[in-house]
């Protein structure tokens, strides 16, 4: 096994995981800023 590769695969399946994270992040965000502009409106 070439362990370069080993070590660049760990860091995409980091960084994947990272995006995912932050993407999950912001969904959540959008959800709560969605929530508290309803109720400002009413």
């Amino acid at each position: 096994l070439n362990p370069t590769l080993t070590s660049y695969e760990q860091l995409a399946q980091q960084a994947l995981a990272l995006v995912q994270k932050m993407n999950d992040w912001r969904h959540h965000l959008r959800l709560v800023l969605s929530f508290e502009v309803g109720c400002f409106i009413k």
